[in-house]
Formats: structure tokens, C-alpha cells, sequence
């Protein structure tokens, strides 16, 4: 099949040297398009077919759109289907546009990215806040941990929060690394930055944004996401949570992201700031080179920078509850990739790769039909705990309704069906393996995820080396009546946090399980150690409640983490 890049680069001389109707070359062109268009289509269609992608997907070459179309609906009660306009959350495509915002107030003559952060927030404590540069916020090196990584964040994720009340989660945390010394993404930088861009321009963050960037690319469908405003043509997001079937996915609250994660915008408003990228409208060119510029971790200015088929390539993708999105960008061919879905667990980075492939005539990985094959339930329960895949990051088995599933620490749980002995495929790409391997005694020891071809191991861990206590391979089942003794809504006050968080947790039982959750957010069903210690295994979640001499619980303490946080039941 001709490809555009091969047409381009093998017609130069023909265009150049010989007289050729001009219709002709619009015929040759059309025609080259149709091809890949067309191929496009059906991998986007498959994709929706067999890995459940719901969203919208753009591809365009030289500033010229090849394919701009929705798949899936963008709200299921209603039966509205994705189109181009539909809007998105876009998690942490954000920042590349908090960066650009950052480096246009250095144009003004407002900053200097190489300042410390303590010169436009002298409150920020020392010495931390002297030593982090903005460029180490900016190149995600600054050593500060991530907020949301945090579960008392994470469980306060549909409540609203100011950036100020997020940076004093954690700007009393000891840094990770010294400042420039190493990579390691945290979302704590953006907050930080967001922060700045308001104290020196004396705009909102929102505000700032819209004047100097959103307008000037056009970009009428972009804005920051606010609960109190409504934005129409919005898909609404979606989570896998049984076999099959999506259903409403967390409603955050977006002021938890804030200028990490909160823009909304659409497939067709990306194409517009890619093309503003390529001119000066809005950056200068030594801007946009700051921003295409490899540091440590092979990290820009709000990009991942790498180099495939011979080409450069700045890339970004964006998750929260519901939603899932890559912006892929291809410089020397002028291409740009841009897939948006409202279902949280869609490969879109395997999709816009194999978009990519498909426009340079590459091999790519196909969606493929897989029937899962049938074992016994009992067997699922050797493969769950607890995997270590790095330093502090874990992967989590868990069986729950005859299925297994499984996560990274605090993200939302992926289904996974049997394939052979000892590997299950991925519901959500039934391209992407999980094997476990056994020790000389036969006992589930390891396991490793395969996705193209590359292993990520993770080793099995006791889950008394996480501070949870030993899980029971059957959790402990608790009659009715003790678990709605320990229902009810409790005031929970953490006393070993600098900033003292207070909430309320409610308790709740619903056919003999009991269920945890925190004002919004969904409930999260806990397993039972003892009659009185619960676990969320999905994450470092653990519960203790207070029995009184009559059964009753007039209080808990939770443990999450290092932090421990005590709660008096108060209705």
C-alpha cells in the first residue's frame, strides 16, 4: 500500500520537474488517503469491537485531517454517540499546556524557570523549596512526592480542594531524591506550577490560560473543568466492573487535579494547538524547543520524548476515573495522533502506536478475538496478593465473583480472562498476557506482564511486608448482625498529618459484604481479617473498628500508608 510519507517523498521530483494537471495530483493524493483512511477505520473499529474502546480518534498529516471520527457512545443512558465534538477529560495532557503557560510567562519577562520555587512562593517551607528549580517541576526532577499517591487523597477525590490545601499534603515530605538528580513523575510539580502561574501573572490559573494559549489556537472547546459549570456535549466516563459491562466511573472532583489534570477539551481543539506549535503565535521557537527537549527520564517540558522508526516523537497521555487519552506527535512528518476515550481502561497508547504504524507503513498489533478458556474458580484464589514491580509500586491479584483482577497501587482494577495454564489476557486488550510463574513447591511465587513482546516482571510479596497483616487465601465471612454493628457515618480526624485532614467515612453493609467510601466517591468493598480488621487489598487501605463491651464500634482508626487517622462514629 502507498503511504502518504512514501508518496510525498517519492513524487518530490515528479511534482518538481514535470507539468502535471493539478487534478490529477488531487486524484493520486485522494485515492493514498482513502487507502489509509480506510485502514484506520477498520483498526478503530475492531478496536471498539474487541477491546471495548469507546471514544474519538483524529489522524492528520501535514495539517490535513485523514480521519476525524467517534466510536462507542459518549453517554449510554441516553444513547448520544461520540462524535468529533465530543469534549473530555483529558488528565494529564494538562500539563504540556501549565508548561507553555509556565515558558510564555518567561517570554514576558514574568519568570525564570531556572528561579527556585521559593522566589514566587516565599512560603513554600526551606530548604526543599530553595534547592526545586522551576525547570526540576517542570522536568518532573525536583524530588518532591506525588500527591496522589497519597490514599487519604485519593479517597478524597470527589471532594472539592483548594491548590493550596494540595501543596500542604505534601510539601512538609522529606524530597525523594536531591533536586536534577533523577526522574520521577509526580504530579505535585504541576500543582506547584499551577500556583506560580497565578501569583505572577495576577490571573486565575483558568483565566491565564484561556487569554494567553485556548484563544489564541482557536481552541473554543477547551476549558478547565469545574463541577459548579456545566459542559455541554461532554462524555460521560466509564469503568469496567464486571465482565462486559461499563459502568459510571468515579465522579471527581476536577479541583483535585487542578493544573496537573483538569482540562477538558476535544480531538479537533488538539489538532489546532498542534498546529499552533509548529508557528509563533503563541510560543516562540526556543520555547517550543525547551519544551521538545529530552531531560533525565527522557521527560520535556510536559512531553515523553523518544525516538521510533527512525523518527522523533513527543508524546503524552491522560488518565482519571472514566477517561483515558493520548496525544501522539510526530514532527519531522508533521503528523499528529490524537485518541480520546471515556472508558478508563482503553489501550489507547497500543492504539495510537498502531494508528502510527498504519500511516508509516509499519507492523502493528492487530485487536484479535479471543474465548477465554474455563478452569475452576477455586484455582483463581493461588494467583491472588500482592506483586512487587519497583520500589514502593505494587500490583495487586485479586478474585472477587469467581473472577480475577488485577491493578496498580491505587488505580482502578482490570478484569482478566483465563487463556492457558497459568496466563490470563486482559479484558480491556487481549493482546496484553499476564503468566505466573511457581516456585519448586508449586506455589505462585511471580508473575510477569507481556505486552508486545516485553516482560514487566513483579515478584509476590507477604502482605505482612506491606503492614497489612497475613490476607487468608478465603477472607473471613462475618455474620449480618456484627456488620451492621459497625455501620454508620464516622468523623475521622488524621493525627499524624501536618495539616490535620478531617472527613467523614461512611460504612455500609449490602448482602452480608460491608462497603467503605468518602463523601462522593464510590463505595469500595472491604475483606474481613477479623470480626473487627478490614482491608482494602486494591491498595494500602486498612480498618480497625472499636468494639465496645455491648458489640457495638464507637470508633475506628485507619491506616493508609505512614498516616494513621482515628474516627468516632457519629451516627
Amino acid at each position: 500500500m502507498l503511504k502518504i510519507t512514501e508518496y510525498w517523498a517519492g513524487n518530490r521530483f515528479l511534482v518538481k520537474n514535470i507539468i502535471i494537471l493539478p487534478v490529477l495530483l488531487v486524484l493520486i493524493f485522494s485515492a493514498s488517503c482513502r487507502e489509509i483512511q480506510n485502514e484506520l477505520d477498520h483498526y478503530l473499529v475492531a478496536a471498539n469491537e474487541l477491546w471495548g474502546f469507546e471514544g474519538t480518534a483524529l489522524v492528520a498529516v501535514r495539517g490535513r485531517i485523514i480521519l476525524c471520527k467517534g466510536y462507542g457512545l459518549a453517554n449510554k443512558e441516553m444513547g448520544i454517540p461520540n462524535t468529533p465534538q465530543t469534549r473530555f477529560y483529558m488528565g494529564s495532557i494538562t500539563k504540556q499546556f501549565t508548561a507553555a503557560a509556565i515558558l510564555k510567562l518567561q517570554e514576558q519577562g514574568l519568570l525564570d524557570i531556572n528561579d527556585p520555587i521559593t522566589k514566587y512562593l516565599p512560603e513554600y517551607p526551606r530548604p526543599s523549596g530553595d534547592k526545586v528549580k522551576l525547570r526540576h517541576l517542570l522536568s518532573h526532577s525536583s524530588g518532591i512526592p506525588n500527591y496522589t499517591d497519597d490514599p487519604r487523597i485519593v479517597l478524597k477525590r470527589t471532594m472539592r480542594m483548594t491548590p493550596e490545601e494540595l501543596i500542604r499534603s505534601f510539601q512538609y515530605k522529606a524530597l525523594e531524591f536531591e533536586p536534577g538528580t533523577e526522574f520521577r513523575y509526580s504530579n505535585s510539580n504541576y500543582i506547584i506550577l499551577g500556583v506560580i502561574i497565578e501569583r505572577v501573572s495576577g490571573q486565575s490559573y483558568e483565566a491565564y490560560l484561556h487569554h494567553n494559549i485556548l484563544h489564541l489556537a482557536g481552541m473554543k472547546n477547551t476549558g478547565y473543568a469545574r463541577r459548579e459549570a456545566g459542559i455541554p456535549d461532554r462524555a460521560d466516563g466509564y469503568t469496567q466492573e464486571e465482565p462486559g459491562q461499563l459502568v459510571d466511573a468515579v465522579p471527581v472532583d476536577h479541583s483535585i487535579l487542578y493544573s496537573a489534570g483538569a482540562l477538558y477539551s476535544t480531538v479537533e481543539d488538539i489538532f489546532l494547538w498542534d498546529r499552533a506549535l509548529y508557528g509563533n503565535s503563541i510560543l516562540s521557537r526556543q520555547s517550543v524547543e525547551a519544551m521538545m527537549t529530552p531531560n533525565l527520564g527522557n521527560y520535556g517540558f510536559g512531553w515523553m520524548l523518544e525516538n521510533k522508526y527512525g523518527r522523533r516523537h513527543a508524546y503524552h497521555g491522560g488518565f482519571l476515573d472514566g477517561f483515558n487519552s493520548i496525544y501522539s506527535r510526530w514532527p519531522d512528518d508533521h503528523l499528529c495522533i490524537v485518541v480520546f476515550s471515556n472508558d478508563d481502561e482503553a489501550p489507547v497508547k497500543k492504539m495510537a502506536m498502531g494508528l502510527a504504524a498504519i500511516v508509516f507503513g509499519k507492523p502493528y498489533v492487530k485487536p484479535i478475538r479471543k474465548t477465554p478458556r474455563v478452569i475452576d474458580p477455586r484455582r483463581l484464589h493461588e494467583y491472588a496478593g500482592a506483586y512487587q514491580v519497583d520500589s514502593g509500586l505494587y500490583r495487586y491479584v485479586i478474585v472477587d465473583n469467581d473472577s480475577l483482577y488485577t491493578n496498580l497501587r491505587l488505580e482502578p482494577r482490570q478484569l482478566l480472562y483465563p487463556q492457558a495454564v497459568d496466563t490470563f489476557f486482559f479484558a480491556s486488550d487481549n493482546t496484553r498476557l499476564m503468566a505466573f510463574g511457581k516456585d519448586d513447591s508449586g506455589r505462585v511465587d511471580e508473575l510477569g506482564v507481556i505486552d508486545e513482546g516485553i516482560i514487566y516482571p513483579a515478584k509476590k510479596m507477604l502482605i505482612d511486608s506491606l503492614g497489612m497483616g497475613e490476607l487468608p487465601v478465603i477472607p473471613t465471612v462475618l455474620p449480618y448482625e456484627e456488620l451492621v454493628q459497625l455501620t454508620g457515618i464516622y468523623w475521622l480526624e488524621s493525627y499524624t498529618d501536618e495539616n490535620n485532614i478531617k472527613f467523614t467515612l461512611v460504612i455500609a453493609q449490602k448482602e452480608g459484604k460491608l462497603f467503605a467510601s468518602i463523601g462522593r466517591s464510590e463505595p469500595i468493598e472491604l475483606t474481613a481479617l477479623s470480626e473487627n480488621e478490614f482491608i482494602y487489598p486494591a491498595s494500602e487501605f486498612r480498618i480497625t473498628f472499636i468494639i465496645n463491651g455491648d458489640g457495638n464500634a464507637p470508633g475506628c482508626i485507619i491506616e493508609m500508608g505512614d498516616a494513621e487517622i482515628r474516627g468516632e462514629k457519629i451516627r
